[in-house]
């Protein structure tokens, strides 16, 4: 079994804890955090855009 650990940025709808679930992943924990430079649009997916 491999018990390895890797950090992971969620943006959009993986920001969800239930459609996490339902994707099968189940984080040990939350961070919140921001990227300078970067906006998030949603319509009609989210979006990462460099400003």
């Amino acid at each position: 079994m491999n018990d390895s650990k890797v950090a992971v940025f969620f943006y959009g709808s993986y920001m969800n804890a239930a459609v996490l679930q339902k994707a099968g992943i189940e984080p040990e924990r939350f961070d919140v955090t921001w990227l300078p430079g970067f906006d998030i649009e949603i319509g009609p997916l989210a979006n990462l855009i460099c400003r």
